[in-house]
């Protein structure tokens, strides 16, 4: 979806100079070079790149919405899926009784039987030993931390950094 016309020697200098599959540039070198010696003013450089990048955001904003709506169809087909499954159990079950497990069902397109295995159930995590849980060190509550941090709270192990992030409206 284009919503910006851009300068094909623009447009054809980033196609160029960037993986298809990946986005990412292959040579940065080549691309800052290619768009400096560009007979355009700085200014139809600037505006181009600009409209350039809202095109993409506005693709990315569109595939983000798409990857949802596919997400949802999923979610759709696993619940589906898992009905179907507990219909198919619990019927083999009721009409199997206690010899269920050794039920086979073999035709042209399908085999269904049941497959032994086993699960970890934990019936109180307290009374595991340490040696099999697994801590993962989370901060946690930046928004507290920052604030301190600027009031001016020394905190071992971290620190404010002042960046600048580029918009483009």
């Amino acid at each position: 979806m284009n919503l910006y016309e851009i300068d094909k020697r623009i447009n054809d200098t980033i196609e160029f100079c960037c993986d298809l599959e990946t986005g990412e540039l292959l040579d940065d070198e080549m691309l800052e070079n290619t768009l400096n010696n560009l007979e355009l003013s700085k200014e139809e450089k600037l505006t181009n790149i600009a409209k350039y990048i809202k095109n993409l955001t506005a693709d990315a904003k569109a595939l983000q919405e798409e990857k949802l709506k596919f997400a949802k169809r999923q979610k759709v087909a696993e619940n589906k899926i898992k009905r179907l499954k507990k219909y198919i159990d619990d019927f083999i079950r009721n009409t199997q009784g206690e010899n269920f497990n050794n039920y086979k069902f073999k035709d042209v397109n399908n085999t269904i039987s049941y497959r032994k295995s086993q699960s970890l159930e934990i019936d109180d995590i307290d009374k595991i030993n340490e040696d099999f849980l697994k801590v993962e060190k989370t901060v946690r509550d930046k928004k507290e931390l920052t604030k301190a941090l600027k009031n001016g709270l020394n905190v071992d192990g971290c620190h404010l950094e002042e960046k600048y992030s580029l918009q483009i409206r």
